[in-house]
């Protein structure tokens, strides 16, 4: 695709969209008192679940860390792939 194909063809999709969403306003419904409050619910909600995924609850730490793929190696004699 060659520039003048890429211009023309970027400037059609802005207007496209920029007349689509000129007609979108024109056609908005009205909320009401009820549409607004049910919303809110469902904002509070998906803000109580966004929040416990960023701070979950603290897990018990083990005592003892479990051994690494090295540590295994290691712990048989070998020298860890330099021998």
């Amino acid at each position: 695709m060659d520039a003048y194909t890429h211009t023309i063809l970027a400037v059609i999709v802005t207007a496209v969209a920029y007349y689509v969403g000129r007609y979108m306003m024109l056609r908005s419904i009205t909320l009401t008192d009820e549409d607004r409050l049910q919303a809110r619910r469902l904002i509070t909600a998906l803000q109580a679940i966004n929040h416990m995924a960023i701070n979950p609850e603290p897990k018990q730490q083990h005592t003892e860390p479990k051994p690494t793929q090295l540590d295994l190696f290691l712990a048989e004699g070998s020298t860890g792939g330099t021998d």
